[in-house]
């Protein structure tokens, strides 16, 4: 029976050690990625081209110049509810933030029609798109902590710093 337990604790040692280690790997992964949250549906994002034109035709409507050639990698990650979030890695860290600028510049100047679907020409109804940066499953976790602790605590803010 000892040694069962102890083939158990050596065991949750070597799953913790191989987690540390997918993070680590994860993590410059996601340092040029971004997430595009709530766009509909649609049958051509099969195509990782129409999904680039719709990158590019996001970040035109935050009049962030950015073309095809600065996209590293695109894909879609099917949601409930017909919403899918767009993951897009940049070839260079600079665009990526030039990005997240330009969410935020477009969102304040815009504080009654923030970004949203139909600023994008997208059919159906009008929803709020939210642009962020992509995380790793720990760091996810961890800024939901976060930020279920500054809602308790009432906190104004809370936010990732990378």
């Amino acid at each position: 029976m000892e040694l069962l337990e102890s083939e158990r604790k050596d065991h949750i040692s070597h799953i913790q050690i191989l987690e540390q280690k997918v993070e680590e790997l994860n993590r410059p992964l996601k340092s040029l990625s971004i997430e595009i949250i709530n766009i509909p549906s649609m049958k051509n994002y099969e195509n990782k081209d129409e999904l680039s034109s719709t990158v590019v035709k996001t970040c035109k409507a935050l009049n962030v110049g950015i073309e095809k050639r600065e996209l590293k990698d695109i894909y879609v990650i099917r949601g409930k509810g017909g919403n899918n979030t767009i993951v897009t890695v940049f070839t260079s860290n600079i665009v990526k933030h030039n990005v997240i600028k330009g969410v935020k510049l477009y969102n304040k100047q815009h504080p009654n029609s923030r970004l949203n679907t139909s600023v994008l020409g997208l059919d159906g109804d009008k929803k709020p798109i939210y642009i962020s940066e992509a995380l790793t499953y720990k760091a996810r976790r961890l800024f939901y902590l976060a930020r279920d602790l500054a809602k308790t605590e009432e906190f104004k803010y809370c936010w990732v710093f990378c």
